[in-house]
């Protein structure tokens, strides 16, 4: 899998002619179909990167949600983009990180994400659902994931938000697949609400004409990091050749404790892979 945009264009156009579009998170969350497809995109890092995937769907009559990280809106450029992306008829919502970010506190997580909550709705981004930010590299104590947010009940009930990692399908009521492209791969996790707690099998499916496969069978959220999606073969070559070595060196380095905690501490560094 090469990770190039011409794929992602003919992977649209292929979901366009077999009857099946794709839509928002939020659209399904109020009125719920028998049959879809979520394009989800996690957006770290190059909002440019993401409209070029925005613009692609959107000629083919999808509609996709896209969640971002909060310190991307620090800059207006971003905005700018952002709100091109949303004007293509994409939800465009929150990717957050935090407990991370407060070393697991539940009070500090609460205010950072009622500061950020704040600072999409200030550039016209309504938020309706989110997603927690995976955080590999991160040494947590005391809590398993930034997913233990939404799992407070005090949280979940307390904002009219549901996050797609937590409680959407329940809160949706819907039956699906969920394909992640972390890693450089397309991986099939049968339980992603749970498989930070409870680990389980994850299944490699066969590149671009694997996903194709499954979303001709089931009902699938497909998710995918834009940063990592490229317009030309080198470029994509060279990218995913340096995160191989940085993941090999962190994989390594992890086993050394003064590395594992600069790692954590540093963790916002790997969003730039």
């Amino acid at each position: 899998m090469r990770f190039l945009l011409s794929e992602w264009d003919a992977f649209c156009r292929r979901l366009r002619e077999s009857g099946v579009s794709s839509k928002r998170a939020d659209t399904l969350l109020k009125e719920p179909v028998e049959r879809f497809v979520v394009l989800k995109h996690d957006v770290e890092t190059s909002p440019k990167k993401a409209l070029a995937m925005a613009k692609i769907e959107s000629e083919y009559g999808h509609e996709a949600s896209y969640y971002v990280q909060a310190y991307l809106l620090e800059n207006p450029q971003n905005v700018q983009i952002l709100s091109e992306i949303a004007s293509l008829g994409h939800e465009v919502s929150y990717h957050y990180d935090v407990l991370d970010f407060c070393g697991g506190d539940m009070e500090c997580a609460r205010r950072e994400f009622e500061k950020n909550l704040k600072l999409f709705e200030k550039y016209g981004f309504d938020i309706v659902t989110v997603c927690q930010h995976g955080n590999p590299t991160v040494e947590r104590k005391g809590y398993s994931s930034n997913r233990d947010f939404f799992r407070d009940s005090t949280i979940s009930h307390g904002y009219d938000i549901c996050d797609i990692m937590v409680n959407y399908r329940e809160r949706a009521g819907l039956d699906y697949a969920y394909v992640s492209d972390s890693g450089y791969g397309w991986h099939l996790i049968e339980n992603p609400e749970m498989d930070d707690l409870e680990p389980g099998e994850r299944i490699d499916l066969d590149g671009m004409e694997g996903l194709m496969a499954l979303v001709e069978k089931r009902n699938v959220i497909v998710s995918s990091h834009p940063h990592r999606w490229h317009s030309g073969l080198f470029e994509a070559t060279m990218r995913r050749a340096i995160f191989e070595s940085v993941r090999y060196a962190a994989i390594a380095a992890r086993r050394i404790p003064l590395f594992r905690r600069a790692m954590s501490r540093y963790y916002h560094l790997a969003k730039k892979l």
